[in-house]
This record gives structure tokens, C-alpha cells and sequence, in this order.
């Protein structure tokens, strides 16, 4: 985002020593594998930079991307165990390597899976690669972005977490822990039941997010805009940085567009939720907000479990509605929305509240409306 980066890490103190733990068991020769969640912006890769520039291991790092259906299979590994490959040079070599340089130049993902004993023997290579570059000394493997994994990835990853016991390295990877989606718990969950330690990201803490902005603009800020900064981001260290960095009190162009990345994912209905709730407010009944958006029945449904799924809506504690993930998320909804936009939603709320008188128990400023 061009943005200049906090020079410390504010609040990870107990998270780096997880880390650092998981690596020193790794010196008995026994791998280990930790998983890192948190929604966008709560500092996962920086959690990992700052890990590699402090832990004195050797690091490699491989990144899924959102391919969606054309993802390249093992894009994220091959990243990764190019970067080893090189490192280790003349020191693997033989048929371990043959198998490998398969993995890192044949890409046709079908022909892998209709050939089930060679990909056996291409994920022992995988294997047998990660065990060398392990005993030259403390190496840490990180994998990011695990919610955009490819089938072919995740079944490597699973192999490789099966054999960690025979292999002396920390595997780290990421995920956004706001992905519901029914696959990426499930891998999740199998990953853990093989042994790996979960840690999640949580927002920061008031004093840690004041003590940020305090860091981010040397104290220049009166205690009220301090205050409303972190009131605006709820602890979230990517948003503190750009609001911190943002001119006026708008929503940055650079924060915005990323925020409606996740909106723009949804479909037709599903968006229409999203934006008749941008309109009403911060919380939204189901039934108020069904009304308004004229989308019910099982398209109601849904749209709405899809909203959640793509991280924008959050059940209300009640569950009797619906809320925003972040409450910049609906900033953004609404600056999207064009007037002639907003002023329909208004309407169809207003007929909704006024064709539905049980609505209106639920609202608190019904004059204001």
C-alpha cells in the first residue's frame, strides 16, 4: 500500500514466543508445525518478518495466491522448496532430486494425481529435501495464506505434517481466520489433530493500539483524534496504520479498496444484504433487513451465509441479526453506494418499517429514520 511500516511489533510478545518454543523443540530432531490466524490486517506476515529477523534460523517462504479454479497446483511449495533447492545445491542430489525437479517443473496436476506412485515418491523427495535442509541447522518453512490453498498443495501439506516426526524443521503457516468456508476449517481441524499448535491473532489492545499511534505520529495527535483512530480501526494494526497515514477523516482509497475486495466476492444477493445493512446501521435484525432488501426465503439464507463465509457479516450475540466484521467494512459499503443508491435503500427501509409495524421495536431512533 506504499504506507511506511510500524518499526515495532506491538502486542505479539506472547504469539514470538510460541514461535521461538516450537523452534527449540524442533532441535531434538522432531519437526513442528504451527498454524497463525487472524483477519486481514492483524499482522501475520509482520508477525513472521519480525520472526525471521530476530529467531536466527534459516527461513524460506512460498505464498498461495487467489487462483481460484486456475490456481497452479503446488504454487505455494514450489516457491518454497525452489528457494531450498538452491540453498542446498550439490547437497541433495540422486533420485530425491530427479523426483523434485518433477514437483518444480512439471505442473500438470492431473497427470500427478493419475499417477498415485510417482506422486508417492514425489512427496518423499519433498520429505527428504526438507530433512537435509533441517540438519544444517535450525530452518523454518512458512507457507502463507492458507485459505487459498490448491487441492494438490493441500495434500502435500498434509503428507508433510504426517512426517514431521523424522523431520527437524518449524513449519509456519497462515490463514484468514474470518474464512468460514466449510474446506479451510476442516483442514484446519485435521491439521491440528495431528499435532499442530494453533495461534490467532487477536486485534490489539486499547493500550497497545494508543501506544502505536502514539509511536506512528511521535505524539503529535491530542488525545481526542488519537482516540478516535482507535475507535475506528477496533485494534486492527494494518487500519491503525492507515488511518494514522490518511490526510483527513476519510477512509483512505488504499484501505477502501481492500475492504471491498471482500464485498466485490459476493453475489447479487448476498451484496444487497450487504449494502441494505450499510444503510440501516451498525446492527441489523434479520427480519427488518430481509424486508428492506427483498431478498428471502432461501435466497435470504443463502446470501447471508455467504456474506459470512466472505468475512463481512457477523452474526449479532443475540442471533436475531446481523453486524458488520469491522465496522470500517461499512464505511466502505456505503462509499461505494452511489446517491441514487443510497436514496432507494432508504426507501425500501422506510416501506419496510412502514409495512411491517413489528419492525419498529427493534429500532432505537425511528424519527431519525
Amino acid at each position: 500500500m506504499g504506507r511506511p511500516r510500524t518499526p515495532v511489533l506491538f502486542g505479539r510478545a506472547p504469539e514470538t514466543g510460541m514461535l521461538r518454543d516450537a523452534l527449540a523443540e524442533t532441535a531434538g530432531g522432531t519437526g513442528r508445525l504451527v498454524l497463525v490466524g487472524g483477519e486481514p490486517g492483524a499482522g501475520k506476515t509482520r508477525l513472521l518478518d519480525e520472526f525471521e529477523r530476530t529467531s536466527g534460523a534459516r527461513c524460506v517462504r512460498g505464498h498461495w495466491v487467489d487462483g481460484g479454479a486456475d490456481a497452479l497446483p503446488y504454487g505455494a511449495w514450489i516457491e518454497l522448496l525452489s528457494s531450498l533447492v538452491r540453498e542446498l545445491g550439490d547437497a541433495f542430489a540422486g533420485d530425491a532430486r530427479a523426483e523434485l525437479r518433477r514437483l518444480l517443473n512439471d505442473l500438470d496436476g492431473e497427470a500427478h494425481d493419475a499417477r498415485r506412485d510417482g506422486r508417492a515418491l514425489m512427496f518423499q523427495a519433498v520429505v527428504d529435501l526438507l530433512e537435509r535442509g533441517g540438519s544444517g541447522g535450525p530452518l523454518v518453512c512458512m507457507l502463507e495464506d492458507l485459505h487459498w490453498v490448491d487441492p494438490a498443495s493441500r495434500e502435500l501439506l498434509l503428507t508433510v505434517t504426517r512426517r514431521l516426526h523424522r523431520v527437524p524443521v518449524l513449519l509456519v503457516v497462515t490463514y484468514r481466520n474470518e474464512q468460514q468456508l466449510a474446506d479451510l476449517r476442516h483442514l484446519v481441524s485435521e491439521l491440528q489433530r495431528s499435532g499442530a499448535t494453533r495461534i490467532e491473532l487477536a486485534r490489539l489492545s486499547g493500550e497497545d493500539a494508543a501506544a502505536m499511534i502514539e509511536l506512528l505520529t511521535s505524539g503529535s495527535l491530542d488525545a481526542v483524534a488519537a482516540g478516535r483512530i482507535a475507535e475506528r480501526s477496533e485494534g486492527n494494526p494494518l487500519f491503525i496504520e492507515e488511518l494514522v497515514h490518511a490526510s483527513d477523516a476519510t477512509l483512505p482509497i488504499s484501505l477502501r479498496d481492500l475492504l471491498l475486495a471482500r464485498c466485490n466476492r459476493l453475489g447479487a444477493d448476498a451484496r444487497k444484504l450487504v449494502d441494505t445493512a450499510a444503510v440501516i446501521g451498525a446492527h441489523a435484525s434479520r427480519a427488518w433487513l430481509v424486508a428492506a432488501s427483498s431478498v428471502e426465503g432461501e435466497r435470504a439464507r443463502s446470501a447471508a451465509r455467504e456474506a459470512v463465509d466472505g468475512g463481512v457479516l457477523v452474526p449479532d450475540d443475540d442471533g436475531r441479526g446481523y453486524a458488520f466484521r469491522h465496522a470500517l467494512l461499512r464505511e466502505a459499503a456505503l462509499a461505494e453506494l452511489v446517491p441514487d443508491e443510497r436514496v432507494a435503500l432508504h426507501r425500501a427501509i422506510a416501506v419496510a418499517l412502514d409495512r411491517r409495524p413489528e419492525l419498529r421495536v427493534e429500532v432505537d431512533r425511528v424519527p431519525d429514520l
